[in-house]
């Protein structure tokens, strides 16, 4: 073992003072959060859509002005996004769906997505 690494003990608090930290940033987060509409034209809006997603704001996606290939695509590299932040996505419509980063803002938002 080198004396560099963390015991079990130092291992559990660090995690817990990262806990705290994540509560505090997604309550703040939650807080600040907007719903944004953004109708994608190709792939590369798929970073715009990311972009919001990364400052915690929910997203509503029509994918109206592009491809079912296309489509395809953009949500297979959202999916990633999302589940690196621990967000999910609901279908919408058969051409929408609804991003968010924090489970909770789906009840935040619950009024202007039905």
């Amino acid at each position: 073992m080198s004396k560099n690494s963390l015991n079990q003990q130092q291992t559990i608090e660090l995690n817990r003072l990262l806990l705290m930290k994540s509560s505090r940033m997604e309550k703040k987060a939650y807080r600040r959060a907007e719903l944004v509409r953004i109708n994608p034209k190709s792939f590369r809006d798929a970073k715009h859509i990311a972009k919001e997603l990364r400052n915690y704001n929910a997203v509503i996606v029509d994918f109206e002005k592009v491809t079912d290939k296309e489509t395809i695509r953009i949500m297979d590299f959202l999916s990633g996004v999302l589940y690196a932040m621990g967000g999910k996505h609901r279908r919408l419509s058969d051409r929408s769906f609804f991003l968010t980063p924090i489970p909770d803002l789906t009840e935040k938002f619950s009024s202007n997505i039905e």
